[in-house]
């Protein structure tokens, strides 16, 4: 295995092997040049900047009390005045807690009975981070038989990944009566050729949490 520098095309190379038996490593120095001088501050650096248990145990307690991060990272520089944690890695714990909404979905009863009435074809939108909460907002709309449209279902994602969007079809999904309903999806396409085609959907409020 070699290990090299990251980002900055520094030269340093290492190379390691498992030590015969099992019991650790061996490491050989390949090129021990650099091109850049000596780092004074570790902070920022992923491995050194990671969080114990204990931190992760603080953190969980300081979300659930609504604390802010930056009161949260505070409060982690004064329990250890060597620590290294960054904001961003504050945030990326945040989002993986337990209990933290990730994805909001919801609809109208009446934008369920019309959605059930007409189901012909339905138009997905994702508009990003147009509104307060900085968040993609996922637009369903529905099509009736005179050619009017109307707001079947919206979703707030945490991000416009696969698992977010496919989380969102299902919810959807969940509103039709009917369960033996076939969805097709054809991107990029205009409305003529979606409601010449049979694209019925197989797939309230609901919230997506982590953990």
């Amino acid at each position: 295995m070699v290990t090299v520098s990251r980002k900055c095309g520094c030269p340093l190379k290492l190379g390691a092997k498992p030590v015969l038996g099992g019991e650790g490593w061996m490491v050989n120095l390949i090129c021990g040049t650099h091109n850049h001088a000596l780092a004074k501050s570790f902070t920022g650096h992923p491995y050194v900047g990671r969080l114990i248990e204990d931190e992760k145990i603080i953190i969980g307690d300081m979300i659930k009390s609504m604390i802010k991060p930056k009161n949260i990272l505070l409060t982690l520089k004064e329990h250890n005045a060597n620590n290294c944690t960054t904001m961003k890695q504050v945030y990326n714990h945040r989002l993986k807690a337990e209990d933290v909404v990730r994805d909001i979905f919801w609809t109208h009863p009446d934008a369920v009975k019309l959605s059930n009435a007409c189901r012909l074809a339905f138009l997905i939108d994702s508009a990003y981070k147009t509104n307060i909460y900085k968040l993609p907002l996922l637009d369903i709309v529905g099509v009736t038989s005179t050619g009017m449209t109307f707001s079947a279902a919206f979703a707030y994602l945490k991000g416009e990944r696969i698992d977010n969007v496919v989380w969102a079809l299902e919810r959807f999904r969940g509103i039709f009566m009917r369960r033996d309903l076939h969805m097709y999806l054809l991107p990029s396409v205009s409305f003529q050729i979606i409601s010449g085609t049979l694209c019925e959907t197989k797939f309230v409020s609901f919230l997506n949490w982590n953990g």
